[in-house]
């Protein structure tokens, strides 16, 4: 039995020291949970107090009486952080909070009158539960493994190192005085088997013990206190705990609407029976036993008996032929050894609020109508399929809808698809969809009994989002895997701008405009969107406002494209977007109908692939940032509103039928070339502003019949050049200088020892770098010229050598300022 040392407090302990001590030594107590000092005598002058802080360093407060009998801080305090520390000045009383003492050190105080006296104090702090009452409901026929509830106590300096029940005579132990409960050392309690009836197995008989059989009254159960007691033997206060047992019913199928006014025609199957002819189900009863209520949590096995036994028969598992199963309020939890509905009957389950629990073994599926489960307000988890490995009939959401309501909800689908037309609407909260066929994914199987260790695995076959079906994620930070295809589908970040649910249907049908919704803007939620695979076939994404997150080609396998028109609008927004994450993925932007669009917002969009086929891409305001693997081709569109932004362009640029456009809008923009191809009649436009185009590559820029890292043919509307490697060319003509009219001031270029520029575009490599310069440029009829050097100048630091063209007279805007060191050619 532990034994508790002197507790003065909820959360401090104090162990003096064993030996005498003087009656008029300083007084140390506890209180409140801070620590108190005091001196004892009317004519102490002086406390001298050391501890050790709550960082480990050591700390001396000295506290003295003035003339005025006034204690005060001394101005020999020698403590650097006096926060957690606080004075009486009439008593001389010092309070030291908890939070400023470093847990289980020593307090030393010397109180100065004539003599020393001393004190040593033990600081412990004693386990602590965050409530004083609990309660816990569970429900009938648990098994003995399974624990039903869990308490859990804090300490701030030791370990907990077991809980106890402490029964009316003082005693303490790990079992219920009444033998029914137990406690382990993780503080989880469990039923009995001989006291409380728990159940051996799924095998087992039905329990008839009261706090196992809901059926037995009373079902509630308390005047039960229990402990926590740490690694020191320090005893928490006591936590009073009551229990209740909650109803399990047990189908073998669900035919007919179940609810609170409808209940089933025979008691519940148990281990021992099996379902016979006359054991018919759902017709209307008023056995309170089969129906739901608003304050009670309803446990509900359909394809299962009470213990947890499968069950077998054509059909058996099923809430089908138009049967509805309403559990109504209360923390609910239902499981289908099958499905909600079947290929050609559709069934319908409504959780109610509170935090329900939904285990469907196989698929949400409709018939000539659709199957569907709501719930309403409360944090839902929705789990449908266990990987079934018949390829010919996965488990999916199929013509179905499912709307959970305000919360955050969970809705995982295991092995198949969500497709034909299906509706899923996860309501205000914080909510997260899975969509996953993954074979390093498993479950354990419906198809066995509930305390089955069997699982299945993916066949990496579904995990798409498909055939028209439409999801709204509501308001809330969201987020949706999607592990394979986002194919032909709808997603809606926030929430939609028109309806989804079609009016006065009586089974949750869509609207037959649903796909053509988007987001209404009103959510500010942070949403993450991730596509396994590819996006296609006119999928589209509307995340709406806030700061959300999409990445496309996440698993193995997938190609990370976006294609066949589909449409990706973060909406307003610091948003991040990549398309080609996995290493093995193409990452391309395919398409004339294909459009990406950021919103405003300082958003960063990176493309593993090419942008191509007439794709576009719009950036939105904001100072943005895209960087492109592949290239941009064919007639593709990338725009930039304004704002600082940068681009990135590796690969290539305007191969193939059509030139791609490029418009950085107004702003200080950089854009970045790595590539290696730009097309003949191609250029990068700055737009307005200061703006800087920087050379990576080392690779010759092939550009018609020239070759070099970069021609001013292909970009105008830029106000700087940077080289960043040495060995890297530029070819500067006169003729693009005057064509680029938007650009009033004179080019600017940057770069490191052994940069070239090329003057004139005389073919670089047929000029001798250590020899003659040919400066001569005659790139405008009738404006034959050379560039000339002029004088040099310095600007933020960097000096540049000023070339103006002879055919210029006096106008200097299309001067080159060239920094010195650059080789010019």
């Amino acid at each position: 039995m532990p034994v508790n040392r002197t507790a003065n407090n909820k959360n401090l302990s104090l162990k003096p020291f064993a030996e005498n001590q003087a009656t008029d030594m300083p007084r140390i107590w506890a209180m409140n949970g801070a620590l108190k000092v005091a001196p004892s005598q009317e004519n102490s002058t002086e406390l001298k107090i050391q501890l050790m802080d709550s960082q480990g360093e050591a700390q001396t407060v000295i506290v003295t009486k003035n003339a005025e009998n006034q204690w005060i801080r001394s101005g020999r305090i020698q403590n650097s952080k006096p926060n957690g520390l606080s004075l009486d000045p009439k008593s001389g009383e010092v309070t030291i909070e908890k939070k400023f003492l470093l847990f289980g050190s020593k307090l030393i105080v010397n109180d100065t009158n004539g003599k020393m006296a001393q004190v040593e104090t033990n600081v412990l702090f004693q386990p602590v539960f965050s409530q004083e009452t609990a309660s816990f409901k569970y429900f009938e026929n648990h098994l003995i493994k399974n624990p039903i509830a869990t308490v859990e106590a804090t300490d701030e300096d030791n370990k907990i190192k077991e809980y106890l029940f402490v029964h009316t005579n003082g005693a303490m132990s790990a079992r219920s005085e009444d033998g029914k409960y137990a406690i382990n050392t993780k503080g989880e309690i469990y039923l009995t088997v001989s006291g409380g009836g728990a159940l051996i197995s799924t095998n087992s008989e039905l329990s008839q013990v009261d706090s196992n059989d809901y059926e037995t009254s009373t079902n509630q159960f308390g005047n039960y206190n229990i402990i926590a007691v740490d690694q020191t033997n320090l005893v928490s206060e006591e936590l009073a705990v009551t229990f209740k047992v909650n109803d399990v019913s047990a189908l073998p199928f669900l035919y007919y609407n179940m609810d609170s006014t409808n209940g089933i025609n025979s008691g519940s199957v148990d281990g021992a029976n099996s379902v016979t002819n006359n054991q018919r189900t759902s017709t209307d009863k008023t056995d309170p036993n089969f129906m739901f209520t608003s304050e009670d949590a309803d446990k509900i096995l359909i394809g299962y008996t009470e213990s947890g036994n499968f069950l077998t028969g054509t059909g058996w598992g099923n809430v089908e032929r138009g049967a509805v199963l309403s559990t109504l309020a209360g923390d609910d939890y239902v499981q289908l050894s099958q499905s909600v509905g079947s290929n050609n009957m559709d069934g319908g389950i409504d959780l109610g609020s509170s935090d329900n629990t939904l285990l469907v073994g196989n698929d949400i599926i409709g018939g000539s109508t659709r199957s569907w489960v709501v719930s309403g307000d409360g944090n839902d988890t929705i789990i449908v399929g266990d990987f079934g490995n018949n390829v010919g009939d996965r488990d999916d959401i199929q013509n179905a809808t499912v709307l959970t309501g305000g919360g955050n909800d969970t809705l995982r689908l295991q092995g198949g698809n969500v497709k034909a037309g299906s509706l899923i609407d996860m309501g205000a909260g914080n909510d997260s969809i899975v969509l996953t066929d993954l074979a390093k994914d498993s479950a354990l199987r419906s198809d066995r009994r509930l305390d089955t260790t069997e699982r299945n695995s993916g066949l990496n076959s579904g995990g798409s989002l498909q055939g028209g079906s439409v999801v709204v994620l509501g308001a809330g930070d969201d987020s949706i895997d999607i592990k394979r295809d986002f194919d032909n589908s709808l997603i809606i970040g926030g929430v939609a701008d028109g309806v989804t649910l079609k009016a006065g249907s009586t089974s949750n049908e869509m609207d037959t405009q649903a796909l053509t919704r988007k987001d209404d803007g009103s959510d500010n939620g942070v949403d993450t969107v991730y596509i396994g695979f590819e996006m296609k076939n006119n999928a589209k994404a509307y995340l709406g406002a806030g700061d959300d997150v999409m990445s496309i080609g996440t698993e193995n396998g997938g190609t990370g494209n976006i294609s066949g028109s589909s449409i990706i609008d973060m909406g307003a927004g610091n948003d991040v977007l990549t398309v080609g994450v996995h290493n093995g993925s193409v990452g391309n932007v395919d398409g004339s109908g294909t459009q990406i669009n950021m919103g405003e917002g300082n958003d960063t969009v990176t493309i593993k692939g090419i942008v191509q086929n007439g794709a576009k891409i719009d950036m939105g305001e904001g100072n943005n940032v895209l960087t492109i693997g592949g290239g941009v081709n064919n007639s593709s569109v990338i725009t930039f509103g304004s704002g600082d932004d940068q681009l990135t362009i590796n690969g290539q640029l305007g191969v193939g039928t059509g030139n791609p456009a490029i418009s950085m809008g107004a702003g200080n923009d950089t854009v970045t070339w790595g590539g290696t191809t730009i097309s003949s009649t191609n250029k990068i436009n700055g737009g307005s502003g200061i703006d800087t185009l920087i050379l990576t590559t080392t690779v010759n820029t092939k550009t018609g019949s020239g070759v070099t890292n970069l021609s001013s043919e292909k970009f105008e509307n830029f106000e700087v050049i940077q080289m960043t490697q040495s060995g890297q060319s530029v070819d500067i003509r006169y003729k693009d200088l005057l064509d680029d009219t938007q650009n009033s001031q004179a080019l600017r270029i940057k770069g490191v020892n052994g940069s070239v520029v090329d003057l004139g575009q005389n073919n670089w490599t047929s000029d001798a770098l250590n020899g003659t310069q040919n400066l001569q440029d005659n790139t405008v009829s009738g404006k034959s010229g050379t560039w000339q050097k002029g004088a040099s100048i310095s600007e933020g630091g960097i000096t540049y050598d000023v070339y103006h063209h002879s055919a210029a007279g006096t106008d200097t805007s299309n001067d080159v300022y060239i920094q010195t060191g650059i080789i010019v050619i």
